[in-house]
């Protein structure tokens, strides 16, 4: 003689998702989540395509049919984009980045040498600015590299201002010393001689 029972096993959805769907493959349940997470302007989400492609985005706007990106990474192609627009259709879904996901697609961003603003809503150049009393190297008009102490005075902001200052000895040696000496012989050239 069988024995039959009922057993009973309670746990949470995921909050922002929904139950799609329930099977029985063996002596498994499978429940598969669907997302309510609709991205919006500034988050870092994961598109999955209808190819199985994960795809991480950091929003600017979402379209009818699409998505405008900020910056975004397509994890098997490795293929990164700023500035871009992808087509979305009605298997593609979203979900909120994870950590690592959102680690992974600023440094991409870094890689370029850009970094996203979050208080002004955009992608700008990664520009290191030395903190005050940190030593930082410029190249003086005569070409060399020399060293100096951020106190915040006129001469160091003029040198941050155009980007004059770096972080070694070593980024300082790789500018082109001729193009940066005729970007401050212009800078200079628009203020009549005293």
């Amino acid at each position: 003689m069988k024995n039959k029972y009922k057993m009973k096993q309670t746990f949470n959805i995921p909050a922002g998702c929904t139950v799609g769907s329930i099977e029985q493959d063996g002596d498994k349940v499978i429940i598969e989540f669907k997302s309510e997470y609709t991205p919006k302007r500034g988050d870092i989400c994961v598109l999955t395509t209808d190819t199985g492609q994960d795809v991480i985005i950091l929003v600017e706007s979402v379209l009818g049919q699409g998505i405008h990106t900020f910056a975004d990474f397509w994890t098997r192609d490795t293929i990164f984009n700023i500035n871009d627009e992808i087509p979305t259709f009605a298997n593609d879904t979203f979900r909120p980045a994870a950590k690592g996901e959102k680690q992974l697609l600023f440094s991409k961003l870094k890689e370029k040498g850009k970094r996203f603003n979050p208080d002004k809503m955009c992608i700008e150049d990664d520009v290191w600015m030395p903190d005050e009393g940190e030593d930082y190297y410029y190249i003086e008009m005569g070409g060399a590299v020399e060293c100096d102490t951020n106190t915040s005075n006129k001469i160091d902001e003029y040198r941050f201002s155009t980007g004059n200052h770096f972080k070694t000895v070593e980024a300082a040696e790789k500018v082109d010393k001729e193009a940066l000496k005729a970007h401050l012989k212009a800078f200079f050239d628009q203020y009549p001689k005293q």
